[in-house]
């Protein structure tokens, strides 16, 4: 059987400019925003120890890693890609000198390897334009239904668990619904990079070969 290799993994590159492959496991585009796209192979069993048919399993596993970080959790989903079970996350990291990072990728799992495509899309210069309005919308909003009450509160919190309580969490104002009124932020355009990318993903047949993903279970007091 062929090893696995870049040239396995297809999408639509239409509107990036390709910089570099410095070796064999990574591919790396810009996007006219400067945001970078990078396209990895890691030849290792991939670090995940629940059943992509476990959408809790999945976050909690995730949300362990990015607050780890001092990130926070957008999304974690789970879609198909040539048929073969991925997942899709989108996160939040701080960024070292101001302002955050937002990183959507699609991780394609087989039991001895994986691909990861991934955008990573920076603040830069003065953010908080959405943020801004979009808050003062929602006090606005709160003032016409007569309810007195701080603006703030649920202005925060994890997707998928109300009571998770982090350094970063995701703001109201990090929802979709926001981002067609503020298609330049960057958490906007992760995701409209990162359902372009999903729509076009496309693996080689040949991989179709390759044993599938299992997840990966802890050792026993390192007997197992």
């Amino acid at each position: 059987m062929i090893e696995p290799s870049l040239e396995q993994v297809e999408f639509d590159t239409a509107g990036l400019k390709f910089h570099s492959e410095t070796n064999r496991a990574l591919k790396v585009w810009t996007n006219p925003e400067a945001d970078v796209v990078t396209l990895n192979l890691f030849v290792n069993a991939p670090e995940i120890r629940v059943s992509l048919s476990n959408p809790e399993g999945l976050r909690e596993m995730y949300r362990e890693q990015v607050t780890a970080a001092k990130g926070g959790l957008i999304e974690v989903g789970t879609l198909e890609v040539s048929g073969i079970p991925s997942i899709k996350t989108v996160f939040k990291l701080p960024q070292k000198m101001a302002g955050v990072a937002y990183v959507a990728a699609i991780t394609i799992p087989f039991k001895d390897f994986s691909f990861v495509l991934k955008i990573t899309c920076q603040e830069r210069g003065f953010g908080g334009t959405r943020e801004t309005r979009i808050l003062e919308q929602r006090r606005l909003a709160l003032l016409e239904k007569g309810e007195i009450r701080d603006v703030m509160i649920g202005w925060t919190s994890d997707p998928y668990d109300p009571n998770f309580k982090s350094e970063l969490l995701m703001t109201f104002a990090e929802n979709a619904v926001f981002d067609a009124d503020f298609p330049d932020h960057p958490i906007s355009r992760a995701r409209f990079w990162i359902e372009k990318f999903e729509k076009s993903l496309r693996l080689e047949k040949s991989l179709l070969g390759f044993e599938p993903f299992e997840r990966r279970k802890k050792k026993l007091f390192g007997l197992f």
